[in-house]
């Protein structure tokens, strides 16, 4: 057997050592990495803690956290000075502690650095601001608030809103509502409008005006007008018997409280009275009286047409109801016939009112307002209660014959007028031909001026009414309403909107010309029984 090389094998010893060596230092920088880990990763002995979860948003998580409890001022103008109140809190890995600190502004999502201030021990806060136009949005803005130190990464858990009110100039106008005499409350309505713009002030929420009974600050305070969001208001206040006026104020901005409404006197309904068919002061027991009528006003004015009314007669232990109802055009009613009982004497007749319209609003009246009373004499027929039957034949004849030459007339008349009417007719289309040219050639106010003239010359064909020169347009549509029975929700805002133009300078556009002709063409179709021709204006 040959003996091995000496250098062969010391050559594979030494090769041997080397790999022992690497291994030795791979082996140690394992173990230092290891040791490293286990010293600034240590084992978590405390398992239940795994579980326990402190606040977060989103995949961030939160230290601190801020409410807002309430704000000053809601609605305010450029430079008013705000204050913003709430608290904040601070997590200290357990629970939630008292942040003390200083908390800053945020404006619709932006902080405000400028804005800054500091809680009190317990974490609570007042942060004043002024809402100026350089940092606010006109009109709406969303108010929070952050902390500015401690490196806490904070989240504000609710907003509040507020609304800057940039240049606007209002006016509160009132509308007059009447009211019955004898009533306990007075409606109110209108509207608070943007001048700027013509259009109605809407806000957030709405928002209150002052009642003032007399004049603002020196009269007597009543009870809030609440306004809604759109700008309108409808209130049913109670009624000062002490004052003849009220005025309305909204208070407490600056840039507004010294816009408020004209003093508006309290219309109260006087002077009704009731105008039966065939009733009068003397009345005959065993007859039968149709209970027909009208409700009227004395000297004219407000009608009460659509009121609830029911009218008794009482007296000598008599109380029977003759009519319950609502009135038609002209405050007319129509009631069953009544045949007088077998009893004599003085009775009373007494109209009430137990709800009634006011501006296109039904008031309903609790318990009723008594509006009217009359005397009546009960007596026994006379002999001339019955009378011969040739009289009666004779009469009606008479009446025939009356009747005819009544009739005959009226249509010799009709035919004489057939000539005038179409002249007439002819007339009113010129009128609307010249409405769609002056509106053509920019001339807005005679285009409306005409279109009020073909109004009294409709009225005119239709009821043979000629407007005198010194009426004024009210004056003449009171006389068409309590009159000849035309519908006031079609006349009235269509009187309105003339004067609105033509007299009061108020902000004219193509769209308020159209909803005139539109109203107009209501008033058309109820007076001439179709609809107004075409009215092409382009």
């Amino acid at each position: 057997m040959s003996k091995s090389n000496p250098s062969l094998r010391k050559h594979l010893i030494g090769h041997s050592l080397q790999i022992q060596k690497v291994l030795l230092c791979v082996f140690g920088i394992a173990l230092v990495f290891f040791a490293s880990f286990i010293m600034f990763n240590p084992p978590n002995d405390t398992p239940n803690q795994l579980n326990q979860k402190s606040p977060s948003a989103s995949i961030r998580t939160i230290t601190g956290n801020i409410t807002l409890t309430s704000i000053s001022e809601t609605y305010v103008s450029d430079g008013e000075g705000v204050t913003l109140n709430g608290y904040a809190l601070k997590w200290n890995g357990a629970a939630w502690d008292a942040y003390v600190g200083e908390i800053v502004l945020v404006v619709n999502g932006d902080i405000v650095s400028s804005e800054v201030t500091n809680t009190d021990g317990l974490g609570n806060f007042a942060l004043p601001f002024t809402a100026d136009a350089d940092t606010f949005l006109s009109g709406l803005n969303y108010i929070q608030a952050n902390t500015t130190q401690g490196g806490y990464d904070t989240n504000c858990s609710n907003q509040l809103d507020l609304y800057l009110i940039s240049g606007a100039d209002i006016q509160i106008t009132a509308n007059p509502q009447p009211t019955l005499s004898g009533s306990t409350f007075y409606p109110v309505s209108g509207v608070v409008e943007d001048t700027l713009t013509g259009s109605p002030y809407t806000s957030l929420f709405g928002f209150d005006l002052e009642l003032w009974y007399g004049d603002i600050g020196t009269g007597t305070q009543g009870p809030n007008i609440t306004v809604s969001d759109t700008g309108y208001f409808y209130e049913e206040i109670p009624h000062n018997a002490a004052y003849e006026y009220y005025t309305l104020n909204w208070p407490g901005t600056p840039a507004l409280s010294a816009d408020t409404s004209e003093p508006q006197e309290f219309n109260i309904i006087t002077g009704i009275e009731v105008d039966f068919d065939n009733i009068g002061r003397t009345i005959y027991q065993n007859t039968n009286y149709s209970i027909n009528g009208n409700v009227v006003q004395a000297g004219g004015g407000y009608a009460l047409n659509g009121s609830y009314i029911t009218i008794t007669l009482t007296g000598d232990s008599v109380n029977v109801m003759l009519y319950n109802g609502t009135l038609s055009v002209g405050g007319r009613f129509l009631g069953p016939y009544y045949l007088i009982p077998n009893i004599t004497g003085t009775y009373t007749i007494t109209v009430t009112v137990l709800s009634y319209y006011s501006n296109g609003n039904v008031e309903v009246v609790p318990g009723g307002i008594l509006i009217y009373q009359q005397t009546v004499r009960i007596r026994a027929p006379t002999a001339f209660t019955n009378l011969p039957w040739e009289f009666i034949v004779i009469g009606v004849g008479a009446v025939g014959v009356i009747v005819g030459i009544f009739f005959f007339q009226r249509w010799l008349m009709k035919k004489r007028a057939q000539k005038d009417i179409g002249l007439l007719l002819k007339e009113i289309e010129d009128r609307l031909n010249n409405v769609r040219m002056l509106y053509k050639m920019g001339r807005v106010k005679e285009a409306l001026a005409y279109l009020y003239v073909t109004y009294t010359e409709i009225a005119q064909l239709k009821f043979g009414i000629e407007k005198e020169a010194s009426q004024t347009t009210t004056e003449f549509a009171i006389i068409m309403v309590k009159q000849f029975g035309q519908n006031p929700r079609n006349i009235y805002p269509f009187i309105q909107e003339i004067e609105q133009v033509i007299y009061g300078g108020y902000p004219f556009n193509d769209q308020v010309f159209l909803h005139t002709v539109e109203v107009f063409g209501r008033i058309y179709l109820e007076l001439m029984d179709k609809p107004l021709p075409s009215f092409q204006l382009n």
